[in-house]
């Protein structure tokens, strides 16, 4: 009950207004969905699995505050959004955490780390879950 109710409050529309922070510099949208192609190792023309991507979006930090993060959340959002064999969902989320503590403390990086791990797995149906480029419970 608590999870429809949750999902059903969550917005539909993933995303943030650009720029959008990446490695120390800002990026326009086009820039930002090449760099999260080339991040998941989608290279032009796109081979089969990638062509049922949904065109990459990032929310920032989704729900939490991006504080002075949010290039740590873009990144993540990065490896959510394609959900790669070469990234697993821990990985991605270990290196959100470290990330995070290096721009915040180890406090937050494990908060957010709790929030990423419980949250954001692929059987929930939030715009923020592992796979999120695919359709809900498509995640290949």
């Amino acid at each position: 009950m608590l999870l429809t109710l949750v999902a059903g409050c969550t917005p539909n529309q993933h995303g943030i207004d650009p720029p959008f922070p990446y490695q120390g510099n800002h990026y326009d949208a086009a820039q930002i969905a090449d760099i999260a192609a080339r991040r998941c190792g989608i290279a032009a023309p796109a081979p089969a699995p990638a062509a049922q991507l949904n065109p990459f979006t990032t929310d920032g930090c989704s729900m939490y505050p991006d504080g002075g993060w949010r290039e740590c959340c873009v990144a993540h959002d990065m490896d959510y959004w394609c959900a790669n064999s070469q990234t697993t969902r821990r990985d991605a989320d270990r290196a959100f955490m470290t990330c995070v503590t290096s721009h915040s403390n180890a406090f937050n990086g494990r908060l957010t780390y709790l929030g990423v791990r419980v949250l954001g797995h692929d059987a929930l149906p939030f715009p923020w879950r592992w796979g999120y480029g695919y359709p809900w419970l498509e995640t290949p």
